[in-house]
C-alpha cells in the first residue's frame, strides 16, 4: 500500500507542476497576442494615402512642369489664386523670349503675392501637423507608463501563480508519502483553486490600468465634428482641403479617412461618448491602452491626409517657375 500511494504521490506532483506551469503561461500568451496587436496598430498607423512621392529638391533645381497637375490645380482652385498663377506664367513666358529684360513690376508683384500665399498656406500644413506630433508623443508616452505598470503587475501574478502551486504541490505530494490523502487532495484543490483565480485576475489585467487625462482636447474634435472650439480647429485652407474631393474620387478626403476608421473598428461613429474620448473632450473619461491605441491610429491618419496638401503646394510651385 505504501509504495501505491508512493507512486500515487509522485505522479500527482508532476501533474500538478505541469498544470501550475500551464497555468502561468497561459497569460504570458495572452500578453504576447497584446503586444502583437500593439505592433499591428503602429504598423497600421501608416497611412496607405499618404502624399505620391515627389523630389523635394525639384523647386530649388528648377525644375518645372508646363502642365499643372491635378492636385496642384485643386489646390490653387481652394486658395482662389489660380487666374494669378496663370498670369504670372503668361507675363514668365513673354519675359523668357528677350533675355535680359529686367522683370515688370507686375511680374514681381504677383511673384512675392503668390509666394506669399503658397508659403503662409505650408505654414499652416506645419503648424497643424506639429500640434498633431506633440498629441503623438503624449499618447505614446502615456501609453508606456500605463504598459509598463500592466507588465509589472502581470509578472508579480505570475510569480504568485508559480510559487503557491509549487508549494502546495510538494506539500500535496508529501501528505500522500505520508499516508494522507484526505489532507493531500485539500491541498490539491486549494492550489488548483488558487491557480484559477490568479489566472482570471492575469486574463483582465491585460487591458491595463487607466489614469486620468490631462492631455486636454486634441485634433480628432474637429476632424470628427464636435465643435472644439477655435484654438482647436483646423486652419481655414487645410480644413477645405480635407473636405475636398481629390481626383478620381466620388467622396472627400475626410470621409474615405472615417470611412477606413468604421471598417477598421476604430470608430463608433454612432456613440457621441466613444468621439468625444477618443478626442479629449470627456474630461471625465480615464486614459486607457485600448483608448491610446485607437488616439493614435486616428491622428496617424489625420497627419497624413494634412501633409499631403504640401505635396500639392509644391507641385504649385514648380508649376509656376518656368526657368
Amino acid at each position: 500500500m505504501n509504495g501505491k500511494n508512493y507512486r500515487r504521490g509522485i505522479c500527482l506532483s508532476l501533474s500538478l507542476l505541469i498544470q501550475a506551469s500551464w497555468m502561468s503561461f497561459l497569460p504570458a500568451i495572452a500578453k504576447d497576442a497584446t503586444a502583437k496587436s500593439d505592433v499591428v496598430a503602429v504598423v497600421a498607423s501608416a497611412n496607405p494615402k499618404l502624399a505620391k512621392p515627389y523630389n523635394v529638391n525639384a523647386y530649388t533645381n528648377g525644375e518645372s512642369t508646363s502642365k499643372i497637375s491635378a492636385d496642384a490645380l485643386e489646390v490653387a482652385n481652394l486658395m482662389g489664386i489660380l487666374p494669378q498663377v496663370e498670369r504670372l506664367r503668361q507675363l514668365k513666358a513673354q519675359s523668357s523670349q528677350t533675355p535680359g529684360v529686367i522683370p515688370t513690376d507686375e511680374q514681381m508683384a504677383l511673384e512675392l503675392y503668390l509666394m506669399e500665399k503658397v508659403f503662409g498656406a505650408s505654414l499652416q500644413v506645419r503648424t497643424v501637423a506639429d500640434r498633431i506630433d506633440g498629441e503623438l508623443a503624449y499618447a505614446y508616452d502615456v501609453r508606456s507608463i500605463l504598459t509598463a505598470k500592466r507588465d509589472k503587475n502581470l509578472n508579480y501574478n505570475f510569480i504568485a501563480n508559480f510559487g503557491q502551486g509549487s508549494a502546495l504541490g510538494s506539500t500535496a505530494g508529501g501528505l500522500f508519502l505520508g499516508a494522507q490523502p484526505l489532507a493531500a487532495n485539500i491541498c490539491l484543490l486549494t492550489t488548483s483553486g488558487f491557480s484559477i483565480l490568479l489566472t482570471l485576475a492575469a486574463l483582465k489585467m491585460q487591458s491595463g490600468g487607466k489614469r486620468e487625462s490631462d492631455s486636454g482636447t486634441n485634433m480628432l474634435a474637429h476632424f470628427l465634428d464636435l465643435e472644439p472650439g477655435p484654438e482647436n480647429s483646423y486652419p481655414d485652407l487645410v480644413w477645405r482641403y480635407l473636405n475636398a474631393t481629390p481626383a478620381g474620387s466620388t467622396v472627400s478626403r475626410r470621409q474615405q479617412t472615417l470611412d477606413h476608421w468604421r471598417n477598421a473598428r476604430r470608430l463608433n461613429e454612432t456613440s457621441e461618448s466613444a468621439k468625444k474620448a477618443v478626442s479629449g473632450m470627456n474630461i471625465s473619461q480615464k486614459e486607457s491602452i485600448g483608448l491610446l491605441t485607437d488616439r493614435t491610429f486616428m491622428l496617424h491618419y489625420v497627419h497624413a491626409d494634412v501633409e499631403q496638401l504640401d505635396g500639392s503646394l509644391l507641385d504649385l510651385l514648380k508649376y509656376m517657375d518656368l526657368n
